[in-house]
């Protein structure tokens, strides 16, 4: 079964001392509903319900409650094979208030999404359609006594248990795309200034990107190194060949691919992707403060978006930051390899470990 990444977080609030979720059952449902529209829209429609007495404060990220997907986080199958997605993929720093959204106990969010928009629909077909991932809640209580809040970490639980799954016939009037039509130049949108800043990130990006090739290759034993297991956990010949595979490709990119950059984005992230349309990288607020190189640089961001796209890597956000990236190594190796910031971070090498 394909794995998806629906990342949820939740906030509950409430002033009594304990929040307990049940096994499996956690404090949100997802629906997923067909509208009475024509068969010529894949608009369907994800109904998201508080099933607790408590408020919750959601993280909208990989949701169907952000405004435009940043994630994969539909399941779509037509005649038994999988619809590829074409959204975007997003590098993100630490999320902000507006990021949230707040749900009353019981209350229940609809939120319609035109799938067509983000995945490869452009055959008339019946198309299954299901939400997958895991949702991670976080309680906070008031102490009456000392006025102060107590935070505890809750177990994931799994949306698929939550969630039904929807067949829709759709019938496409034409193939819709919501990225930018290939441009002739290397830069759009971007003045002198940005320009020279790119050309420095991008230099930098192919300096790490090739050293992080080369210490795969040249390490005797790179999968008991350190700097592997940090960012890949433990290793068996095949994982080690995909990172080894993986870098050489990012590297081969990075220094010889007709990139295409963008600074037309002023979100307040570091950059995305269209992960079906190489090789542009669109640019965001975050990564103008970034340093050049060193943890969650320009650099590194140029590596993790490159590692995106298909015919390079391939890879997905499963994880953000170095905590949660080595955490992700410990756990699961096997999703390690496929996550775009673990090899940021390996390429990166901030603080220096060591291959050998």
């Amino acid at each position: 079964m394909k794995i998806i990444k629906l990342l949820c977080t939740l906030i509950l609030l409430s002033l009594t001392p304990f929040f307990t979720l049940a096994a499996g059952n956690g404090p949100l449902s997802f629906s997923l509903q067909a509208t009475k529209k024509s068969t010529s829209t894949s608009e369907i429609n994800v109904v998201i319900t508080n099933t607790s007495d408590e408020f919750l404060k959601v993280l909208k990220w990989n949701t169907p409650l952000e405004t435009e997907l940043s994630a994969d986080i539909f399941s779509i199958s037509a005649d038994g094979k999988f619809v590829t997605y074409q959204g975007r993929l997003i590098k993100r720093g630490e999320p902000e208030e507006t990021d949230y959204v707040t749900f009353k106990p019981r209350e229940s969010k609809t939120v319609s999404v035109d799938l067509s928009r983000y995945y490869k629909m452009d055959q008339a077909n019946y198309y299954s359609v299901y939400l997958d991932g895991y949702v991670t809640a976080i309680v906070e209580t008031a102490n009456k006594t000392n006025s102060t809040i107590n935070t505890t970490q809750v177990e994931s639980t799994d949306i698929e248990e939550t969630s039904n799954s929807l067949k829709i016939f759709f019938q496409p009037n034409t193939v819709k795309k919501i990225q930018s039509e290939t441009i002739s130049t290397n830069y759009e949108s971007c003045s002198s200034s940005q320009i020279n800043t790119l050309n420095s990130s991008l230099n930098a990006a192919v300096n790490i990107a090739s050293a992080a090739s080369s210490a795969l290759n040249s390490a005797s034993n790179p999968t008991s190194a350190p700097r592997y297991t940090t960012w890949f956990g433990s290793a068996n010949s095949s994982r080690q060949n995909t990172v080894t595979a993986h870098f050489q490709s990012i590297s081969n990119a990075l220094s010889s691919a007709p990139i295409r950059l963008s600074c037309a984005c002023n979100d307040n992230y570091y950059a995305y992707v269209y992960p079906n349309d190489p090789y542009k990288i669109y640019v965001c607020n975050a990564f103008w403060s970034a340093p050049l190189t060193g943890t969650d640089s320009k650099a590194g961001t140029l590596v993790h978006e490159m590692s995106h796209f298909y015919v390079v890597a391939n890879t997905d956000d499963y994880a953000y930051g170095q905590s949660s990236a080595k955490r992700l190594a410990r756990t699961s190796p096997g999703t390690a390899i496929q996550n775009a910031d673990s090899h940021e971070y390996f390429a990166e090498n901030t603080p220096s470990l060591s291959m050998y």
